[in-house]
């Protein structure tokens, strides 16, 4: 049988659910075999996509665990995403950095303004949202409405760049007011990080070199290659 190398997020304390709602404990080699189900990861070149695209997924949360994975035939759900009745855990692998930290809102909306710009490379409005900064995101949400209402008069929006534009935006509401309603709308996490990830599947372009492209611009580096990553050691 074929197999494939592929990464899996867990919960804090390791688990996963699969589609008959029984959750599964996994560990450093592992092996769960299924007739009836499937397990559900990620096949990507990036090892903090899977932390980007978790609150559109899994949604396990800041605390979420990634383990390089073995599979056997897998099967394609969507351009990242796939399972596989037969899943091995090989290790587990260091949360990366960024991950909870104080960059972790600008790593995601910039990786929503990136995919939206690779999406549109001759919009001149993607390519001022993806310059915008953001470590002011009052001002970046200013600047991002303007130019979005400015380009609006010409043509219709896509839906990437919308979505985009209403991270930031909503990301700045929470700043602003951390008892606001933008904050409240999701487990685990705020809509803002709903709608980068949501922003950057939209756009249909290969995410992995924008999620490690966002990752360095935000929080200064990207860490170790995605099929060599670092390992959590007990």
């Amino acid at each position: 049988m074929e197999s494939t190398f592929c990464w899996l997020l867990t919960d804090a304390l390791g688990q996963s659910c699969v589609r008959t709602g029984r959750w599964l404990r996994w560990s450093t080699g592992e092996t769960h075999a299924f007739w009836l189900t499937s397990v559900t990861g990620y096949y990507c070149d990036s090892r903090h996509l899977p932390y980007l695209l978790d609150p559109l997924y899994e949604r396990h949360g800041p605390g979420a665990r990634l383990w390089l994975s073995e599979v056997g035939d897998m099967r394609h759900v969507d351009a990242v995403r796939i399972e596989s009745r037969l899943w091995t855990t090989l290790h587990e692998c260091a949360r990366p950095a960024w991950v909870g930290s104080d960059a972790d809102a600008r790593v995601r909306l910039r990786f929503a303004l990136l995919a939206a710009s690779v999406a549109q490379p001759k919009s001149g409005l993607t390519n001022v949202l993806s310059a915008v900064s953001l470590h002011d995101l009052q001002d970046a949400a200013a600047r991002s409405d303007r130019a979005c209402a400015a380009a609006r008069r010409g043509a219709p929006l896509p839906q990437s760049t919308c979505l985009a534009a209403s991270a930031v935006r909503s990301a700045a509401t929470l700043a602003a007011d951390e008892s606001a309603a933008a904050g409240l709308a999701l487990r685990q996490y705020p809509l803002y990080a709903w709608s980068a990830g949501m922003a950057a599947v939209c756009a249909c372009v290969d995410l992995s070199p924008l999620a490690d492209e966002a990752v360095r611009r935000e929080s200064g580096s990207i860490g170790t290659p995605a099929w060599a990553p670092e390992v959590v050691t007990v």
